[in-house]
């Protein structure tokens, strides 16, 4: 074993970002991929209007609301994909 050479390992990034399927959106909290297929299929608008979240990134961003005093946010419309950002 000692006699093998170590293989060599590129750290850079790549050149071009990682790319998403056509349909597949990712949660703008925690970066999880939102779709069919994926732990979480439906996307939801972020409450604070850029991007959307997933289910569980909703929540805790209506319970940080709350603590911090701030009314609860009202229910966002249904996603709607031709409205990015």
């Amino acid at each position: 074993m000692e006699d093998q050479p170590l293989h060599i390992v590129d750290l850079d990034e790549p050149d071009e970002p990682a790319t998403v399927p056509t349909g597949v959106l990712s949660c703008h909290e925690c970066t999880i991929l939102i779709g069919p297929g994926y732990l979480e299929s439906e996307p939801f608008p972020h409450p604070q209007g850029h991007g959307v979240v997933c289910g569980q990134c909703l929540e805790s961003l209506v319970r940080r609301a709350l603590r911090a005093g701030e009314a609860e946010p009202e229910p966002p419309p249904p996603w709607d994909p031709r409205r990015r950002r």
